[in-house]
């Protein structure tokens, strides 16, 4: 597992890396085992959606034609 850290040192979030460059299986929210969210990918390797332990979805990305300059706005 590969841990994400706050500034202050607090544990954020867990990955869970797959086989494979850039192979994303799963993370975990917080601290606990409970929270366990899937990332979605679509034909070319691009998050599209994260989905939350009962398999709805926590967040969807839409494609846009406009450059994102301000990847704090996007923040869920």
């Amino acid at each position: 597992m590969i841990g994400e850290y706050s500034g202050t040192g607090a544990l954020l979030r867990r990955h869970v890396p797959g086989v494979g460059m850039d192979a994303h299986i799963a993370f975990y929210e917080g601290t606990g085992t409970t929270d366990r969210r899937w990332p979605l990918s679509d034909e070319r390797g691009s998050i599209i959606a994260i989905t939350l332990p009962d398999g709805t979805p926590a967040s969807i990305n839409t494609p846009t034609s406009l450059p994102v300059t301000n990847m704090a706005s996007r923040a869920a």
